[in-house]
């Protein structure tokens, strides 16, 4: 399962990045070196007073997100769905690609072997802590026990690489080729509703069936001790196994947590309804696993989601959240 998420006050990623500092106007540069002087005194004068608003901001977040996660911990319940909720661009993608990077899953699907491209090329450096920075695209420390995770999001779908014949099975389905053949057939046929419903029965039947990450994994251990693969790999394997075995549910056939970005994205009213007042309760009951989700459909708020017991909301703007249940509580139907 996953505990928690932290973003450390300090760290790099572009949540940790601070506004910009103007570039001064300068003839030797190309979008400079064609004005006339009139103009060039007018993107003078712009610049310095751009400088001076630079200096009140410096060391202001460039990101509207990074004040929602920057020196923050987002807990997580097991055996519930965890619901991240907020506005659009306030950080809730960036918290579950910070948990899935931490489990080594780059796009979707499990748990996935690293690669030289992973590791930094110039000093053939294998930190672990820097692959997983890199894949989370910011540093972040994830409090993981080891337990697998399944992470799907719908826009990696569109992913040029899975337009190859069999990295989809391999990724997404659980090796189960006849799924990819069907989704590649229903995909320019169904509308996103019917494709997300697909996707999320097929979801379910991967994860309904315990699984040890060392299961997930197992291939990366035969290759080196096969010597399949050439010492560079086998180091970049050795790398990942190492730190994956820290994990005290290594080798522990355990509940698989479900990391999901927005599957409600595209679903009417019902088939919404539907999915968090049966479907997801239902997974909870039978899988007794963990799941951590996105969504701002305003349904989570409802009392009939939320104070379920089942349901742990996490917001993450505050304002928005009272906000919008304010609105819903006005509307009449």
């Amino acid at each position: 399962m996953i505990k928690s998420a932290t973003f450390p006050t300090k760290g790099d990623g572009y949540i940790y990045k601070t506004i910009e500092r103007p570039t001064e106007p300068n003839r030797s540069y190309r979008e400079y070196c064609n004005m006339s002087d009139d103009e060039f005194n007018d993107a003078k004068k712009l610049y310095e007073a751009n400088i001076k608003e630079w200096e009140v901001h410096k060391d202001e977040y460039a990101l509207s997100c990074s004040k929602n996660l920057v020196g923050k911990t987002f807990h997580f319940d097991d055996k519930k769905v965890n619901i991240l909720f907020g506005p659009n661009a306030s950080g809730k993608t960036t918290i579950l690609r910070a948990i899935a990077g931490a489990a080594i899953i780059k796009d979707c699907g499990f748990t996935r072997e690293l690669t030289p491209g992973d590791c930094d090329w110039e000093t053939k450096s294998l930190s672990i802590n820097k692959i997983i920075a890199k894949i989370a695209k910011n540093t972040a420390n994830v409090d993981w026990d080891g337990e697998p995770l399944y992470y799907y999001t719908p826009s990696a779908m569109s992913n040029p690489m899975f337009s190859t014949f069999g990295v989809m099975s391999d990724m997404v389905f659980g090796g189960d080729v006849m799924s990819e053949v069907t989704y590649h057939i229903s995909r320019g046929k169904s509308s996103g509703g019917q494709m997300t419903s697909f996707m999320f029965s097929k979801i379910y039947s991967i994860c309904a069936q315990p699984r040890s990450l060392s299961s997930i994994v197992a291939k990366l251990q035969t290759a080196i001790d096969k010597h399949s693969v050439n010492d560079f790999w086998a180091n970049i394997y050795k790398c990942e196994l190492d730190y994956l075995k820290t994990k005290k549910k290594y080798d522990v056939e355990s509940p698989i947590t479900l990391l999901l970005d927005e599957i409600d994205d595209g679903l009417d009213i019902t088939t919404t309804s539907l999915l968090y007042n049966k479907i997801l309760p239902q997974i909870l009951k039978t899988c007794n696993n963990q799941i951590i989700l996105i969504s701002h459909n305003p349904l989570v708020l409802s009392k009939t989601i939320s104070d379920r017991v089942c349901y742990s909301l996490i917001s993450l703007d505050e304002d928005y959240t009272n906000a919008a249940r304010e609105i819903l509580k006005e509307c009449q139907f």
